[in-house]
């Protein structure tokens, strides 16, 4: 790992890489964007909760043929079978409302994981830029480097694929930015001899 920008930050590591790849010139804002919707994947422990998700997602297909009449019971019942983390929190709370709003089961778990997942997406970006902050405010970045490392990251922001990342955690898929993570985490490569 470089002195990046967050060389000195109580951090993981993944977000410290993330950090020296936002001053990297090297480094694609496709690559960018990889690398952060895995580190946000890995922050919301999806590994752990896509057992619970798959067993959501089959609950709310067997509701599609046989509905229920009070699908919250179920839905409580089946969070509580679990062990997850506590930001699971925010998905029940959004799942029981759209529940509430008579959504059928399929909407509402769809849409209560789109929730989570930008609010997951929002809640690190929030994160980074304040880690940025702090690095800039203890001395350890230039001006230049600070401007061009937030810059990076407002791009990186901007086009990440909602949609696409809330079909990644809604499948339960943990490795769907994995594949780029690996590619990105090389030694100077040189020309074939």
């Amino acid at each position: 790992m470089t002195d990046g920008p967050f060389k000195n930050a109580p951090m993981p590591r993944r977000w410290k890489s993330y950090g020296d790849e936002l001053g990297c010139d090297a480094t694609s804002r496709d690559e960018r964007v990889k690398v952060y919707c895995d580190n946000v994947l890995a922050d919301m422990g999806l590994k752990q909760l896509a057992p619970l998700l798959k067993e959501l997602n089959a609950y709310a297909e067997r509701c599609e043929t046989h509905p229920e009449l009070f699908p919250g019971v179920t839905v409580d019942g089946i969070i509580r079978k679990h062990e997850v983390a506590p930001s699971v929190m925010t998905l029940q709370k959004n799942l029981s409302v759209n529940l509430s709003d008579k959504m059928s089961v399929k909407k509402a778990l769809s849409a209560a994981v789109g929730s989570f997942a930008g609010e997951c997406l929002d809640g690190s970006g929030n994160r980074i830029n304040d880690a940025l902050t702090s690095a800039r405010g203890r001395g350890e970045m230039s001006a230049a480097v600070f401007a061009k490392c937030k810059q990076r990251h407002q791009e990186t922001l901007s086009c990440v694929n909602k949609s696409e990342f809330a079909n990644a955690v809604m499948a339960g898929n943990h490795q769907a930015y994995k594949a780029v993570r690996q590619n990105t985490n090389r030694a100077d490569e040189g020309p074939d001899a």
